[in-house]
Order: C-alpha cells, then sequence, then structure tokens
C-alpha cells in the first residue's frame, strides 16, 4: 500500500497549478485567450460609456461621472502595467 501525500503536499500541488486555465486544454487555439480578453474589455468600457452618459454632469459636493469614470479607467490601467 502506498503511502498517502500530507497535507502539506497537497497545499503546495494546487499551489503550483495556474490561476487561469490556458485555452489548449479545451482544445482551442492560444489566440483564444486574446479574443476572450479583447471581450472583457469591450463589456468593461461598454459599461463605463454607459455609466457616464447616464450624468448629469455634476452633482453638488461630489465628483462629476465623467471624472470619476476617468479615474477607473486610470486605475485599470494602472493595475494593467
Amino acid at each position: 500500500c502506498l503511502p498517502l501525500p500530507s497535507h502539506e503536499a497537497h497545499v503546495t500541488f494546487l499551489k503550483a497549478l495556474p490561476i487561469n486555465t490556458p485555452p489548449e486544454v479545451f482544445g482551442l487555439h492560444e489566440n483564444a485567450n486574446i479574443t476572450k480578453n479583447i471581450q472583457e474589455v469591450n463589456l468593461l468600457m461598454d459599461s463605463l460609456l454607459l455609466t457616464q452618459s447616464q450624468s448629469s454632469g455634476g452633482e453638488e459636493g461630489g465628483e462629476r461621472m465623467e471624472d470619476v469614470v476617468h479615474r477607473t479607467a486610470g486605475e485599470i490601467l494602472a493595475k494593467l502595467y
């Protein structure tokens, strides 16, 4: 009978697995990942634009929605680079 791996061995193995599964695992071309990322960015930017178009220009004592969208887009870009 083979000895069972320790809890630490399981944790180490799981931490070594990639966070995102590569598209090749599902039989897809590696460019499928690029297409998925482009679609996610387009959805995010469309959502930001919808938020911006619903703003009334400014609120008393608060940030304008346009400023919020601009700041959020800047924070997203900073995380990407």
